[in-house]
């Protein structure tokens, strides 16, 4: 719209354009064009309220033929002549001066063109946007997300025990302490490794739990129990994955005999009351057996 408001202010108001005919406002529209694409405005540029209107130079252009005329402009020199006549055009030597063109225009596209270079500038509320984040970074500070520590390590984050708790872990202490101390000097610990198995530790409310089950394994079937149960696990059990239920199961279940001895197993004792065979073969086979039971 703002183009077209210059071509009719121009063509109307210019007194020596009020007379030209559609073929020649035809060709000085082609023309501008021309001079438009090529950006061929000359002269300062009007400000305020002048005419935004110049002149376009297109130079050296007089003795081009029709042809030439034809492939850059789309016009004949017929049709330049026309526009000549008509006071839309005027020679200058060998150059053609074109009327009524926008300079204004070509001067904010050239703007346009070295802004957009640099980048630009953002639209107003782009700006807007970009400033109010930029202040809320400032005001907003980065919170770092809460780690969770490692249950199996102590956790500095954490205070340390005081009051009940530190006397509860104290007396726990305390309590295994007591109980170890009824059996054969480190025994009691020998078995508490042994019971580890595959874990890479052992909390004190479970040790503590297992000893005071066998304890009362040995007040309820008898004394010797719970030292016969340590000993099958420091002996047999050391590199498994036996644990405390399995040393209980052990002190339950032995045999009150193969306490008192010791904990020789009972399965593979030769039977003091029976007569030695006589049949070497016997023998034999009653050495092959005993060394297949010891064996296992």
């Amino acid at each position: 719209m703002r183009y077209a408001a210059i071509y009719r202010r121009f063509l109307l108001e210019q007194p020596s354009t009020r007379d030209g005919d559609y073929l020649a406002i035809g060709v000085w529209t082609l023309l501008s064009v021309y001079a438009a694409d090529h950006e061929l405005g000359e002269g300062p540029v009007p400000t305020g309220t002048d005419v935004p209107v110049g002149d376009a130079r297109i130079v050296d252009c007089a003795g081009w033929s029709d042809r030439m005329w034809l492939t850059s402009v789309s016009v004949d020199r017929f049709g330049v002549d026309k526009a000549v006549e008509a006071g839309y055009a005027t020679w200058d030597g060998a150059d053609l001066l074109v009327h009524g063109y926008d300079l204004r225009g070509q001067a904010a596209a050239e703007s346009h063109r070295k802004a957009g270079k640099k980048g630009g500038r953002p639209p107003k509320n782009q700006e807007v946007s970009q400033k109010e984040n930029q202040a809320k970074t400032k005001r907003v500070t980065k919170k770092e997300p809460p780690t969770l520590p490692n249950p199996t390590l102590p956790n500095p984050t954490q205070p340390r025990p005081t009051g009940d708790a530190a006397g509860a872990a104290a007396s726990c202490s305390e309590r295994i302490a007591k109980l170890e101390s009824k059996y054969p000097a480190g025994l009691a610990q020998k078995a508490r490794r042994a019971c580890l198995g595959t874990r890479k530790s052992q909390a004190d409310s479970v040790w503590l739990k297992a000893l005071e089950s066998l304890a009362a394994i040995d007040r309820d079937k008898g004394p010797g129990r719970a030292a016969h149960a340590m000993r099958v696990m420091v002996d047999r059990h050391a590199t498994d994955d036996k644990r405390e239920p399995y040393m209980l199961a052990i002190a339950r279940n032995a045999d009150a005999g193969e306490v008192a001895r010791g904990g020789t197993p009972a399965k593979v004792r030769l039977s003091l009351s029976a007569a030695p065979p006589s049949d070497p073969d016997e023998i034999a086979r009653m050495a092959e057996q005993q060394a297949r039971e010891l064996g296992r």
